[in-house]
């Protein structure tokens, strides 16, 4: 049977009831799909998260990736070009940025070797400017465990650079340089084949709509993708990595929480070199960012992001553009941002690009280029264009999500996302799936800082932030049979109902990983499952009820849902918290304020398996030195058994009887 994009509506139900034959999952009534995500957006981010979904995916033979490319339709994003630079210093001073930089600058050469396809050139990098610009970028790539050059004029160094006057001193990175988007997109995917042929498929359409199903009524959920070939897709989950396109897609799934994002009008100037001159240059010439004012940018309103594009331009060494006749050009961007109205549509988008750009702002560029350069021979006196686009509203990306995480948009890039694409795939893949369903949480609790500005601070100097999408309020009720077996056997169900804040509501059941980790709930290792229709097939599986099928215990979640009420289970604790999610390194620290006068800080990593349970212990140990945390023991400073003790003394009575909890 052809696969669904290659179909009509009509038979999309034919091609679903024939997948659910192979797999061991239950479709019913209208909402059926296919067990797997859609990636909308071939481009750097939606390649490099595909392979990272799969890799966390990989235990489950069943789950496919659809990768959905609109090129062939004629859909084009800022990254359809021959260069994109990258460097381990963010020129805003950005740490989180310098970060995924300099990850994804390590994992280039695992990815062109088992790929085979090569995007990558070693050019080296300069930032270029007033000491004060150049001296944040090295502070930011130091946070990225990268101790970089300074150098204080950089005419000594690169003699062909000519920068205007208190603008010389520089910073520069040898292991930089710059990529092939359209290269490194197919280095993705060739990776992700060659571990997982059977489950990525890349499909030749332009998305037209997206539609989540409602879960309701038995169903179990899921998104209709519809293509422009008139075929739908349908997945359990769909990940919208569209670029300037995103937003128009999914902005009214993920609830607003776009709102502020804009495409900003962006031109580029081409400067044409002799093919002999590129060759000379080659040999020399790194990837720059210029910044041409001293104290530029201070008249500019708007986040660091827009003062410093205002200021500064960025160039990349000679690159042969057969599109333009096989010449060879130096390409500069940057400028002040020209933002688009919010509500931008897609073909608008579409417009703008095949522009050529703005010739004002292409002049200009070309001018201060020629400035810089002033030891370079130019092939003409002209220049060539093009148009470009950026997302811009916030000084960090957008992973942001509809509830159940049925959509996921990805957006406020800031037009520098596609060197440091890989981790933000790995990003993109944590947010999307974590690591399974079924997952091993390793914790640790601490008492609350004092002062969360003073940690904002402790964090943003070791690399990792306060995530704004990441603050939250939720109202956590557990829930048991009447006669408490679930406690009495260490298992905790509960529903998280999320009031504010970026997160999902969910259904999650921790469970024991060994006798020897119990401890009333707040163990610190613990299997986390996660997602109603998993809780209701543990469930089954654990209470041994004949009446109660995993189907029936899905019935009985749903009721909860929506009714709020419930014969099979009574609810044992409800409160509700106001949480603080800071990340660093692979774990999230959350600083959590219960409703019944309760505060703790949680230090938490997620793993796959338990062996890799000790190694987790240390990074979390490691990660709460670096940030001063005191330890809590574990009986006395999670919420749930603090609340216990306050509210529910049969529960404790129940958890010391079962030998879980000891008094």
């Amino acid at each position: 049977m052809a696969p669904p994009w290659q179909m009509q509506k009509g038979t999309v139900r034919e091609w679903v009831d024939d997948r659910t034959s192979l797999s061991s999952g239950t479709f019913e009534g209208e909402s059926l799909f296919s067990e797997g995500d859609a990636i909308v957006g071939a481009g750097p981010i939606g390649s490099a998260a595909a392979r990272h979904i799969l890799e966390r995916t990989s235990a489950d033979a069943l789950a496919q990736v659809y990768v959905i490319d609109g090129t062939q339709a004629g859909t084009r994003g800022s990254h359809h070009d021959l260069a994109r630079l990258i460097r381990a210093a963010d020129a805003e001073g950005d740490a989180k940025w310098s970060v995924r930089n300099a990850a994804s600058l390590a994992a280039f050469a695992e990815i062109e070797r088992e790929s085979g396809c090569n995007f990558f050139h070693k050019s080296g990098a300069l930032v270029v400017g007033p000491r004060t610009f150049v001296e944040r970028a090295a502070k930011a790539a130091q946070t990225a465990g990268c101790e970089l050059e300074l150098l204080d004029d950089v005419r000594e160094r690169f003699a062909f650079l000519t920068p205007a006057t208190g603008c010389d001193a520089a910073l520069y990175d040898d292991s930089a340089g710059w990529l092939e988007p359209n290269a490194m997109i197919e280095a993705q995917l060739e990776y992700a084949r060659r571990r997982h042929s059977d489950r990525i498929h890349v499909v030749p359409a332009a998305v037209q709509s997206i539609e989540v199903l409602d879960s309701t009524g038995g169903g179990s959920g899921g998104v209709f993708v519809e293509l422009s070939t008139g075929a739908m897709l349908v997945v359990d989950k769909c990940l919208v990595t569209a670029g300037a396109h995103t937003r128009a897609l999914a902005d009214g799934m993920v609830e607003g929480k776009l709102d502020g994002v804009s495409v900003s009008r962006r031109t580029v100037a081409l400067l044409e070199i002799s093919e002999s001159t590129a060759h000379e240059l080659e040999k020399v010439m790194p990837t720059l960012k210029y910044r041409f004012e001293e104290g530029g940018g201070a008249s500019v309103s708007g986040n660091e992001q827009s003062k410093t594009e205002a200021t500064s331009v960025y160039l990349l060494p000679p690159v042969r553009y057969d599109n333009l006749g096989g010449r060879y050009f130096i390409k500069i961007g940057g400028g002040p941002n020209d933002l688009m109205p919010e509500n931008v549509s897609s073909e608008e988008i579409a417009e703008w690009l095949a522009s050529g750009g703005d010739a004002e702002m292409a002049s200009k560029l070309a001018d201060i280029g020629r400035n810089l350069l002033g030891g370079v021979t130019f092939a003409n006196e002209g220049h060539e264009t093009m148009a470009c686009v950026t997302t811009v509203g916030s000084d960090d990306m957008r992973i942001v999500s509809s509830p159940c995480k049925r959509v996921t948009a990805v957006s406020c890039c800031l037009g520098k996302a596609a060197g440091p694409a890989d981790a933000i795939g790995a990003e993109i893949a944590k947010h999307v799936v974590g690591i399974s369903d079924r997952c091993i949480e390793v914790e640790r609790k601490f008492a609350p800082p004092s002062d969360l500005q003073t940690m904002r601070e402790s964090v943003s100097r070791l690399g990792g932030g306060l995530d704004s999408e990441k603050v939250t309020r939720f109202v956590d009720e557990y829930y048991d049979v009447p006669s408490l077996a679930l406690v009495a056997s260490d298992c905790w169900l509960r529903t998280r109902k999320v009031v504010e804040g970026a997160a999902s509501s969910s259904w999650e059941l921790k469970l024991p990983v060994d006798v020897e980790s119990r401890s009333g709930g707040e163990r610190e290792v613990f299997r986390e499952v996660v997602g109603l229709e998993h809780v209701a097939s543990e469930l089954a599986q654990i209470l041994h009820e004949p009446s109660l099928s995993a189907d029936a215990w899905k019935g009985v979640l749903e009721r909860i849902e929506s009714e709020n009420s419930s014969t099979t289970l009574a609810s044992i604790a409800k409160f509700a918290t106001e949480r603080f999610t800071f990340t660093l390194d692979d774990c999230s620290i959350d600083v959590d304020s219960a409703d019944f006068g309760h505060a703790v800080m949680e230090v938490e990593k997620l793993v796959a398996s338990p062996d890799e349970i000790p190694g987790a212990k240390d990074e979390i140990a490691r990660i709460a030195s670096s940030i001063g945390a005191t330890p809590l023991p574990p009986q006395n400073g999670g919420k749930l058994l603090v609340y216990l003790r306050k509210y529910r003394q049969d529960v404790i009575d129940v958890l010391v009887r079962s030998g879980i909890l000891k008094e």
